[in-house]
């Protein structure tokens, strides 16, 4: 599809390979534990938080977690333009991954066997997409049954918020305004 958003995409960093190798590490330890598939899926997603996604954002960030060049909504940007101090539970932003990060790591969980440290470094690249979003539009991506699933279709990484009627015409970063 044309005239959608870029996705907003996480740095290339020296260390991925070893960082991808020491994630397939951890998905390797939570697998032990079969019966608890709540358990390995929060694990392995605080996991690649902290260990991949968060030290490859890119600066300029806002509050230090949001880079200003993904895709914003235009209800995140004006949260943002609203509240410029800091307030309890943040300015109501919510860092957004395209693709919910339960089903990817649920599918790495279930190729485990066959995977390697170059491929998944090159599949988390390709599969973590971004955008900020205000917390009303979450609302509206849950209540739209989208929060934790894709839609059936193949309109690629935007395909739960064309799904929500999340209109992208307005998407765009925070230094753009």
């Amino acid at each position: 599809m044309t005239g959608l958003p870029r996705p907003g995409r996480l740095l290339k960093l020296s260390t991925d390979e070893v960082d991808a190798e020491r994630f397939l590490a951890i998905l390797r330890a939570v697998a032990l534990f079969p019966h608890q598939r709540s358990g390995q899926s929060r694990v392995a997603r605080e996991a690649l938080w902290f260990f991949w996604t968060a030290p490859r954002l890119p600066r300029p960030r806002i509050l230090g977690k949001y880079p200003v060049a993904f895709p914003w909504s235009a209800l995140a940007r004006e949260q943002v333009r609203e509240s410029r101090i800091r307030r309890p539970g943040g300015m109501g932003l919510v860092m957004e991954h395209l693709e919910p990060q339960t089903l990817l790591v649920t599918d790495l969980l279930s190729r485990l066997p066959g995977l390697d440290a170059v491929d998944l470094t090159e599949e988390l690249h390709d599969r973590l997409t971004f955008a900020v979003i205000s917390r009303a539009d979450d609302t509206r991506l849950r209540d739209a049954g989208f929060n934790s699933r894709m839609p059936g279709t193949s309109a690629g990484p935007w395909a739960r918020y064309l799904a929500s009627g999340i209109d992208l015409g307005d998407f765009r970063p925070i230094d753009a305004d």
